[in-house]
């Protein structure tokens, strides 16, 4: 179940901008759009965006679209000398002159977790990648992976099993990726 969706400095949207699927507290008209978890928070099950022309929704749309292409690609092309996924999918906020990173992090929640995961990149590398994972009865939160361009660091959850490969992950490749090719 989606909870939220964060983007920054992609297409039209310079700042970070939110999707959140969470329900306020006054949302009493359409219950049967709720989803109650047993948590104090109710979810959204549906969610319309509307606005102007030329206001962003198209380009909500697109980047939802490159954050998934770019998990499903990012390890594709490594070494072949075709464009890499993530210089693909490079777009950033088009009136300034300096390019600075592109960042995207989702929030789910998957049986009794909430998986939090995003990363930031521009056309060359990713910069930082991170996977938390929260258990919702306890509220304890365990770090799954975090990642510089310098290293890769698992957390206890999963640091035996994947620690042998962390220096064959490619710099312009996700670690999320890497790991699900080999699966």
């Amino acid at each position: 179940m989606l909870v939220q969706f964060m983007l920054k400095n992609v297409l039209s949207f310079k700042n970070e901008t939110i999707l959140d699927m969470t329900a306020i507290n006054a949302y009493k008209e359409h219950a049967c759009n709720l989803i109650d978890i047993g948590t104090k928070e109710k979810f959204l099950k549906v969610a319309a965006i509307y606005g102007a022309n030329a206001s962003g929704k198209s380009n909500l749309y697109l980047a939802m679209m490159y954050f998934q292409r770019i998990i499903a690609k990012s390890l594709d092309n490594v070494n072949d000398g075709a464009e890499t996924a993530i210089a693909q999918y490079y777009n950033p906020f088009s009136f300034e002159e300096e390019e600075e990173n592109s960042e995207f992090q989702i929030i789910k929640i998957i049986d009794n977790f909430e998986y939090r995961y995003g990363f930031e990149y521009n056309q060359n590398c990713i910069v930082t990648e991170w996977m938390y994972r929260k258990n919702i009865k306890t509220n304890r939160t365990s770090i799954i992976f975090e990642r510089t361009t310098q290293s890769v660091e698992f957390g206890a959850l999963i640091r035996k099993e994947c620690d042998v490969y962390k220096e064959q992950i490619p710099p312009e490749t996700l670690v999320l990726s890497f790991f699900n090719k080999l699966t």
